[in-house]
């Protein structure tokens, strides 16, 4: 696969700056009590997809996870409810 260019790549990151930020904290639905830091935002080598690297912050501490920018902002369906897979946090 060739790559974008890196304007093409850059359009991206910036594009999902606009959905997720970058130090900010986030829960995951299924466990609420957690919290997540979002490190930084990157791209898969294989498809140029931007990913989310986000970091746990309670429980597994220090383990640093890796997610597809449509799936960290996918919403699910809980009890015939959708909801967010993650939601920010305003304050810790």
């Amino acid at each position: 696969m060739s790559h974008l260019s890196q304007e093409e790549l850059n359009a991206r990151i910036d594009t999902a700056k606009q959905q997720v930020e970058i130090g900010a904290f986030y829960i995951h639905y299924k466990s609420p009590e957690n919290r997540y830091l979002v490190k930084d935002i990157g791209l898969l080598e294989e498809s140029d997809a931007p990913c989310i690297i986000y970091q746990s912050q309670s429980g597994e501490t220090g383990v640093v996870w890796v997610r597809s920018l449509d799936d960290f902002c996918a919403t699910v369906e809980v009890n015939g409810e959708s909801v967010k897979r993650f939601i920010k946090l305003d304050r810790v």
